[in-house]
């Protein structure tokens, strides 16, 4: 075999796909958080796609849309921004044709609300919840959308990085070996999505690994920074060089500086 051995079997995190920018129509069919409460059933809403995947570089605004039927049954329409479980913002949606609430015609059924997105904001996942109140003081959940939002992005940093074997062997028998590397972001441990390693082989062939911080196999400790792969040279191994670059990568894309190394089997 010309493939390097991997001692222990290693899976990649998945990556969620991250969608474009576009805005969509509106949603056809919005499944409600909660059954609508009695009294709302004549009401029916829909509300303006959200961009899946929102990057910012400096503080800008966000347009909430719901269309309703049988408006006049309304009081108020209301959006709330979460952030994990963390309500952050919240914003009243108009048909008032003001520009300041972003809307243009009044009386024609479409509620617009303005939010703020901050660069100071954490990167992460969004949730937005669309809010209901009646004339006869129901309040209900009518719909939900989520994003995932980048603002302020720093790449993530790589250092201290650990190799069990001389750079130079000999190969007689099986030989395992360990990588370390402290991987760091200043937004934080989760904006860290996958540490890869491209390896070009002796062979010529390349490969394509990933060191984990999940405490399990060759690493030591869960979620402590430090990121390992532990792997194998045996004499099956083609004799020559191994070229190995490291590198980390964020939820924006961002990578950090490259580390190269390289490990020669005689």
């Amino acid at each position: 075999m010309n493939k390097l051995k991997i001692m222990l079997f290693l899976s990649a995190a998945a990556i969620g796909i991250l969608l474009n920018g576009c805005v969509k129509d509106f949603s056809t069919a919005v499944d409600p958080a909660a059954p609508m409460a009695t009294g709302t059933q004549s009401l029916a809403t829909t509300v303006k796609s959200l961009p899946g995947y929102i990057f910012i570089t400096k503080d800008s605004v966000l347009t909430y849309q719901l269309r309703a039927t049988n408006a006049a049954n309304l009081s108020s329409v209301s959006v709330e921004l979460y952030s994990d479980s963390y309500l952050i913002q919240t914003a009243e949606l108009y048909d008032d044709g003001k520009s300041i609430h972003g809307d243009t015609v009044a009386g024609d059924s479409l509620f617009t609300g303005i939010g703020n997105l901050s660069t100071s904001m954490p990167n992460g996942t969004y949730r937005v919840v669309y809010k209901l109140t009646m004339l006869n003081g129901l309040e209900n959940i009518c719909a939900e959308q989520s994003f995932f939002f980048i603002g302020k992005n720093t790449a993530p940093v790589i250092s201290n990085f650990t190799c069990s074997i001389p750079d130079t062997i000999v190969v007689n028998d099986n030989i395992p070996f360990l990588f370390t590397l402290k991987v760091s972001d200043a937004d934080g441990a989760k904006d860290i999505v996958s540490v890869p390693i491209e390896v070009v082989q002796a062979s010529g062939d390349p490969l394509l690994l990933y060191l984990m911080d999940d405490g399990q196999f060759k690493d030591a400790t869960a979620h402590d920074g430090i990121y390992s792969l532990g792997l194998a040279f045996g004499p099956e191994n083609t004799k020559g060089t191994y070229h190995f670059k490291f590198y980390a990568k964020d939820r924006a894309g961002a990578h950090s500086d490259t580390l190269k190394h390289d490990i020669t089997l005689q």
